[in-house]
């Protein structure tokens, strides 16, 4: 395995980074600002409970802290790793520079408060907000009193109400279920991808250290300018191998 294959899988590393660094940067920009204009723009009912004016609150503030932590970490990285990959094409080995490996952690958890945490919560915040919007709410508890076997305009109102945030609600608990389940599913596979790539990777490296932990004969080596550009050879061979290792 040549040291080109080790730098193409460094590579591969650093657009993988990028890549997630931008959508992370767009996801948040898009949910926070929905999540800012329907605190803002939200016309709460005066009757409002206080259980649910606490919990919209709370959920709106999370959302926006997320997203804007999320994209903080975008917006310090990003540049950096574009300015080294603007040059793969001018210097292959620059990507050496990029301080994608250090920065890993925050790379993944700028990914996982964008795209997990950030959509949950924002699907928890359309839930409550269907429930501020279609929910006629006095005290914590919603006005169904029966008047001679009947409903009174306002009574009966109330009841669609709550049906109708009832049954929001359902469906959006359907889809938190979906998006659980595809996430779950989503990562198992790029687990189990990247688990096969690593492992026929690790069998060519061990292969290659093998062939770097051979002896050459001293017989066959004689001439001192073949010895060293042998050395020399060897010495590369060895620093793509543990590069190739970091990439892994």
């Amino acid at each position: 395995m040549s040291s080109k294959k080790y730098d193409h899988l460094a590579w591969n590393s650093l657009w993988l980074s990028r890549a997630k660094l931008k959508q992370s940067s767009q996801t948040s920009t898009l949910l926070s600002g929905f999540a800012m204009v329907a605190m803002v723009e939200a016309d709460l009912p005066s009757d409002i409970s206080i259980q649910l004016l606490i919990a919209f609150g709370v959920t709106t503030t999370i959302l926006i802290g997320v997203h804007l932590f999320a994209l903080l970490i975008s917006t310090c990285i990003l540049p950096y790793v574009d300015a080294v990959g603007s040059r793969h094409t001018v210097d292959p080995e620059a990507v050496r520079e990029s301080p994608h490996k250090r920065l890993h952690k925050y790379i993944e958890l700028a990914w996982a408060f964008s795209t997990i945490i950030g959509i949950v919560l924002f699907m928890f915040e359309l839930g409550i907000i269907c429930w501020i919007k279609f929910a006629h709410v006095y005290g914590g508890n919603v006005v169904m009193k029966h008047v001679n076997g009947t409903l009174s305009d306002d009574e009966s109102s109330a009841s669609n109400r709550w049906i109708a945030a009832l049954v929001s609600s359902v469906v959006l608990g359907v889809f938190v279920l979906v998006f659980l389940v595809f996430a779950a599913r989503f990562y198992y596979f790029i687990v189990l991808h990247r688990y096969e790539v690593s492992t026929k990777a690790m069998s060519e490296l061990q292969a290659l250290k093998q062939n770097l932990d051979v002896t050459p004969d001293p017989n066959v080596v004689n001439d001192a300018s073949r010895r060293d550009f042998v050395a020399v050879d060897l010495h590369s061979d060895r620093s793509s191998y543990h590069e190739a290792i970091d990439n892994l």
